[in-house]
Formats: structure tokens, C-alpha cells, sequence
């Protein structure tokens, strides 16, 4: 067991040291930061694989990294919410890991879809509302008047509507060609 517990937590230093290579690689566009990403998969492929607390712990380690290289910081809280938070709550994806695996074992491809992409969509939408929360608290003043609440929830769907949409296709990709990725037992 210790072996196995070992391999896990191996597993999760390297794919978060991907999500930060990714993060590097974000097509940024918004002014205050936010882009279109790959950070996701990563996490994403390790909540699958090996749970929540692994995924939860894969997201907290590249929030910890992004910090520790220099990411622009407006207040210390918001190191918390917008890395290491929003990154945690794409781990939440575990929670449809069973249904996954069960449709890559039984082969079916349209099941696997269908909870993969439910899946990604559960995690954005967790990261995205973290982002939203962070959003209303830190950055306000750039609302300009309007509703901070709204002003949030636009400028964060602007980078993760396409970000989800990216992160659902290339999953798909990955898995459906090499479903090893988050089969542990045929690694």
C-alpha cells in the first residue's frame, strides 16, 4: 500500500509541474490576467486517476508553484482564491471518476464523453465561481460603476467558456486514444 501511496503522490508532483508548464503557455488576453489555458488537464487527469484528495492536491501544489514564481499579486488573500482555491476545485472532478472509469473498462465511448465532458464542465464551473468570488472582493474598482457582481461574472466567462471548451476537447483526445492515463491498476 505505501508503494502505491508513494507512486500517487510522485504522480501528482509531476502533473502539477505540467500544469505549470501549461499555465506558461496561456494565451493571455484579459487585462488583469486570464487566458485560455491547458492547466486543467493536468489536474484533471490526476482526480481522475487517483481521486479527490489527489486532485485537490495536485491543484493546491500549482497554485503554491505559480506563487512561488512571481505570478502578479494584488492583495494576499487573492493568492489563496484565484491559485491555490480555483486550482483545487478542478480536482472536484473525482467526483465523477467511477462513472469514467466504468465507461473506459466497458468501452463505451459516448458514456465516457458524456461524463468526461459533465466532468470538466463541474470543475470549471467550480473554478470559474471561485474567480468570480475573488473577482467581487479584489478587484472592484475596475467595475467602473457597473455591477461588480455581473462586471466579475463577465470578465471571468470571457477566458473559461473557452478554456472548458478546450480543456473538454483535448481530454476527450487524450483518453480516448490512451485510457491508461487514469487507470492506475495499468500504469
Amino acid at each position: 500500500m505505501e508503494k502505491r501511496k508513494l507512486r500517487m503522490w510522485i504522480e501528482i508532483a509531476l502533473f502539477a509541474s505540467i500544469g505549470v508548464i501549461f499555465d506558461m503557455l496561456t494565451i493571455n488576453f484579459m487585462p488583469q490576467g486570464g487566458g485560455i489555458s491547458l492547466q486543467m488537464i493536468p489536474i484533471l487527469l490526476i482526480a481522475i486517476r487517483w481521486g479527490l484528495l489527489a486532485g485537490v492536491s495536485t491543484g493546491m501544489l500549482i497554485g503554491f508553484i505559480d506563487i512561488a514564481t512571481g505570478v502578479p499579486v494584488y492583495h494576499w488573500a487573492q493568492v489563496f482564491l484565484d491559485h491555490c482555491l480555483a486550482n483545487a476545485a478542478v480536482g472536484m472532478a473525482a467526483l465523477l471518476s467511477k462513472p469514467i472509469h466504468d465507461a473506459l473498462h466497458k468501452g463505451r465511448k459516448q458514456k465516457l464523453i458524456l461524463f468526461l465532458t459533465t466532468a470538466i464542465c463541474m470543475a470549471g464551473f467550480f473554478k470559474f465561481w471561485v474567480h468570480v468570488i475573488s473577482g467581487v472582493i479584489f478587484f472592484y474598482m475596475f467595475a467602473d460603476g457597473q455591477n461588480v457582481w455581473l462586471y466579475s461574472i463577465i470578465y471571468n466567462a470571457t477566458p473559461m467558456v473557452p478554456t472548458i471548451g478546450v480543456t473538454i476537447i483535448c481530454t476527450i483526445l487524450l483518453l480516448t486514444s490512451s485510457p491508461r492515463l487514469v487507470i492506475p491498476k495499468l500504469a
